[in-house]
């Protein structure tokens, strides 16, 4: 079956070079500059990257999803995902977009779920 699309910029030899030097610790930057003479070529080094370690393990909740119970749970829940997904961007050197997304949108969840909870505290306090 012929390929379609653009042919790819790095050969088979400088993909697995890239590979070689992430494996050894090497920075995005420097492995631009060692293997395409550029620390500009980064983010192709970042799609090298992505594409031999496949799909991101940062997977966002469905819309609808979240754990079962009281409000406090949702809120637990969301908290903790939150601070994982906070600290594994921490680690990185530039997140991407959709990273970046995710943390975004559990930041507006868990602030939803916090607002709803003092809404029904300060309805009971007037109904109590």
């Amino acid at each position: 079956m012929p390929r379609r699309g653009r042919r790819p910029a790095a050969t088979d030899a400088q993909v697995e070079e890239v590979r070689r030097l992430a494996g050894e610790g090497a920075s995005r930057r420097e492995i631009a500059t060692i293997v395409f003479g550029d620390p500009r070529y980064r983010g192709r080094v970042d799609r090298i990257l992505r594409k031999s370690e496949g799909p991101t393990t940062l997977e966002p909740t469905p819309r609808n999803h979240l754990p079962s119970g009281d409000a406090s749970d949702t809120r637990r829940w969301l908290r903790e995902m939150l601070d994982r997904h906070r600290e594994r961007l921490a680690g990185e050197e530039l997140p991407s977009l959709q990273e970046i997304k995710l943390v975004m949108e559990l930041e507006r969840r868990l602030e939803a779920v916090e607002t709803v909870e003092q809404a029904n505290a300060l309805t009971r306090e007037l109904h109590s």
